[in-house]
């Protein structure tokens, strides 16, 4: 049997006409998907909401007392924080320890900024009311980055958080990572390091809320 060529083409065009609509088909499908995925997320980054546990010990808790961030053990880069400021200058020791203060301070207010809009209050409560959960956190890795033009490495830190109840046991220890990647909007070690900071407490922040079950 042959066919003439207007029938060839028309077969090949009713083809390529069903091919394609499928194809779009099955693209929509996908994007759909990707948007309600996408949507599932809230604030800052990818944070899905997860349903929290009646039986956590800080469901519905509201008030955390934060001890003064530690540095107990730190390694700067692959070294132990004496033995990498011993190689410093002494202008650069004390710029160092203002960089970390600076990294903690902005740390806890981003913290208390995002627990703080669902009442979540990060002081001790009046004298004779029942003492706190408390939120000790310890500072462990920093690797300060380095920016020159060139071969870039990003800055890295990795802290602790343990939760106390007020009866001074520990209901969770978890450890939280930030990285900030260095460029020419940021040369400094400094700078990045106090952006670290911020994305450190942030993300305290929705662990707070996720473990209180008050938000996400």
């Amino acid at each position: 049997m042959t066919f003439s060529p207007a029938r060839v083409h028309a077969y090949y065009r009713a083809y390529y006409r069903a091919y394609y609509r499928a194809y779009y088909r099955a693209l929509g499908l996908a994007l759909a998907t990707l948007l309600l995925v996408a949507g599932l997320g809230g604030g800052t980054g990818c944070h899905f909401q997860v349903a929290s546990d009646p039986n956590d010990p800080l469901h519905g808790v509201r008030n955390f007392a934060v001890e003064p961030v530690g540095f107990n053990g730190l390694t700067v880069g692959n070294k132990p924080e004496p033995t990498y400021l011993a190689e410093k200058k002494p202008e650069q020791q004390q710029s160092w320890q203002i960089d970390k203060a600076e990294m903690a301070r902005l740390m806890v207010d981003q913290l208390a900024q995002r627990v703080g809009a669902v009442g979540i209050t990060l002081a001790p409560p009046p004298p004779g009311a029942p003492p706190p959960f408390v939120l000790r956190i310890n500072v462990v890795q920093i690797e300060p980055g380095n920016f020159n033009g060139f071969v870039n490495f990003a800055t890295q830190v990795t802290m602790v958080v343990d939760i106390l109840s007020p009866q001074g046991q520990s209901v969770g220890q978890s450890p939280i990572s930030a990285q900030v990647p260095a460029t020419l909007s940021n040369p400094s070690s400094g700078e990045r390091l106090r952006m670290a900071g911020q994305q450190l407490g942030d993300r305290l922040g929705h662990l707070l809320l996720r473990r209180t079950g008050l938000g996400y």
